[in-house]
């Protein structure tokens, strides 16, 4: 395996690479600041060293050094073709005299930071990143101090990184450095490799992502019952409509004399992938209409219940779970549970149906839940493996498309021409998520040279989501009648309350996890608790760093603050993507939660109303 690794630094704006290693055949090799482009000085030692006519590099976050590599790509010249999905880039492949050099992302196989993996006695170093700059690059001397290191860096960490470089060399720390991550990239990638085994290294090489590579095993292998990889675009469009996915509510929050239990579902999603699933062609169907028969229906529903069964995207595109008169397109088995919990079937509008179903994935599952049980790394992957075929089948042409260009004009000239919907820039290279429409046409009818996903059969992703919210409905139901009051839920998690502790209880496939001493639940992925131990832990998605106790955010929370502020976060949003690692203050809602309506004193929520079809 061989592994590409760079170190940068920002000036005016824009980012440098200063030190270069790259593993090949077993040894590693770096490459210091040199006036120029350190880059095209990698691709001359490359150039001498390697006597194959193309070779592949890993690079453990392609995002990044991806863009910096095609602004020297681009500047010399060089021809090449990538893979980009929105601003996500999938792999690079330029030609260097004779030579075909491809990278590829190691963490889009199994997304974990390389802080986060430790093998053969390797760990991820600090480092003060702030501290570099041109001026600076053959610096010699005093340690620079803890504030030039990320900010989760603690003292006790810096204190021995300063006992070990009382005289501090930049040039010889940054090579430790960086190569110390390409060592712990390969190991990572070895790794990798043996836990798949020869049967799946071939296609892991011609894969870019986990999807993709679950996608190819699962085809390749297990697809004995032959089902389709495509659906036909008529059929995309009907199906897609019930891929709602997974769900996440605040139903409440805890009393004084509530004890508050949380509970999870053990591998939701391969639990639902061992059940049966449709085989054969699918077919319309808009006479002798009956919700109980294998498939979609697209139905007008009534709904009055304390906790709704089926979903809508909300005008904001928020998924959510309202009472009222409304319309929508699900599976059976999701509108069989609504009825039975008291729903009402208006009228069945269509249908798109299927003759029988069969375990379609259950020997996938059964493959990959056998790796699962041999722990550490293997777990990891195999869950991955499983989860990651459910995704891959969600996948289509999005309604946007992916194009770069090189300079600041062009760039102009294409915000002019088009809808941006998202940009990233680095340097002099820029990603951008353009929206497909009749204005932007043209320009993207020039930038055809992009390699496009296709649609896959949505029918799996949509009816496993299905039956893993069924599955948690369920959970709430055991809970319920066992005496619990449910708090809150996401996907595959249950936090409920009750008047006394109930250890190792289990309710069929979901089972008790810990107990927390109080908590506080203010919106999707943003609650707090205090565990047994009096240990505060905040969760609140795109906070890396939390600055507010749990009693601080419980208080005001119930005052009925409006926002919340965090320092030194790390700019990493949902909507735009910027991968310069800069830090910003980010402004987080408290009392804005619209899934369902909290009571006046935030104790109970009860669910929206669909304002659209309401009687």
């Amino acid at each position: 395996m061989n592994v590409f690794d760079c170190e940068t630094y920002e000036d005016n704006n824009n980012v440098f690479i200063y030190c270069i290693s790259y593993s090949y055949k077993n040894k590693i090799y770096s490459i210091y600041y040199e006036d120029g482009d350190i880059f095209t000085k990698f691709l001359d030692e490359l150039f001498d060293k390697i006597l194959e006519n193309s070779i592949t590099f890993y690079i453990h976050n392609i995002n990044f050094d991806g863009m910096l590599i095609m602004s020297s790509v681009f500047n010399n010249n060089l021809s090449f073709k990538w893979l980009i999905r929105g601003t996500n880039i999938y792999y690079i492949e330029l030609k260097y005299v004779h030579i075909t050099i491809t990278f590829k992302c190691s963490y889009k196989f199994l997304p974990l930071s390389l802080k986060n993996i430790s093998l053969n006695n390797l760990d991820k170093k600090i480092f003060p990143y702030k501290f570099v700059n041109k001026k600076n690059i053959y610096y010699v001397g005093a340690c620079p101090s803890i504030e030039y290191f990320n900010s989760d860096v603690s003292e006790i960490l810096y204190d021995d990184f300063k006992k070990d470089n009382l005289i501090f060399n930049l040039k010889k720390i940054t090579i430790e450095y960086c190569e110390n991550d390409v060592k712990i990239t390969i190991n990572f990638l070895n790794k990798l490799l043996e836990v798949m085994g020869s049967k799946y290294s071939k296609i892991f090489n011609k894969s870019f992502s986990a999807p993709s590579l679950s996608y190819k095993i699962f085809f390749r292998y297990w697809n004995s019952l032959n089902i389709k990889e495509n659906l036909l675009k008529e059929e995309d469009i009907y199906v897609r409509k019930s891929y709602y996915g997974g769900r996440c509510e605040v139903f409440g929050n805890p009393i004084d004399s509530e004890v508050i239990h949380y509970f999870d579902f053990s591998g939701m999603y391969e639990q639902c992938m061992r059940t049966k699933f449709p085989i054969g062609k699918g077919f319309f169907c808009v006479e002798n209409l009956d919700v109980k028969k294998i498939g979609f229906h697209v139905i007008k529903y009534k709904s009055n219940m304390e906790y709704p069964i089926l979903p809508q995207h909300s005008n904001k595109n928020k998924l959510t779970f309202p009472n009222g008169i409304m319309q929508g397109c699900y599976w059976y088995e999701e509108i069989s549970l609504f009825v039975e919990k008291g729903g009402e079937v208006l009228e069945i509008i269509s249908s798109y149906l299927y003759d029988e179903e069969d375990y379609v994935f259950k020997d996938f599952v059964n493959e990959f839940s056998q790796i699962k049980k041999k722990g550490g790394f293997y777990k990891i992957f195999g869950k991955l493996m499983i989860n990651s075929l459910y995704g891959s089948f969600g996948m289509s042409d999005k309604n946007y498309e992916s194009l770069v260009c090189f300079s600041e004009a062009e760039f102009k000239k294409v915000l002019e021409k088009t809808d941006v919907l998202e940009s990233t820039k680095k340097n002099n290279c820029y990603i951008m998520k353009i929206f497909k429409n009749n204005k932007s046409y043209k320009v993207l009818k020039e930038k055809n040279e992009y390699i496009k996903f296709s649609t896959r059969n949505v029918s799996y992703a949509s009816i496993i989501s299905s039956k893993a919210r069924i599955k948690l409905y369920k959970g709430f139901c055991d809970v319920i009648n066992s005496g619990g009051r449910i708090l809150y839920c996401d996907t595959d998690s249950i936090a409920a309350c009750y008047n006394s502790n109930n250890l190792n209880i289990q309710y069929g496939e979901i089972k008790w996890q810990e107990i927390w001493k109080d908590a506080v639940f203010i919106g999707p992925k943003f609650y707090a608790f205090k565990n047994l131990n009096n240990k505060d832990v905040v969760k609140i998605k795109g906070v890396s760093k939390n600055d507010y106790s749990f009693d601080q955010l419980k208080n005001l929370f119930y005052n009925n603050k409006e926002n919340i502020f965090y320092s030194n976060q790390l700019n990493f949003r949902k909507n735009k993507y910027e991968l310069k690692q800069t830090y910003i203050k980010k402004i987080v809602s408290l009392n804005k939660y619209d899934k369902r309506i909290f009571s006046k004193n935030k104790k109970k929520t009860k669910p929206i109303t669909n304002p659209l079809y309401n009687e």
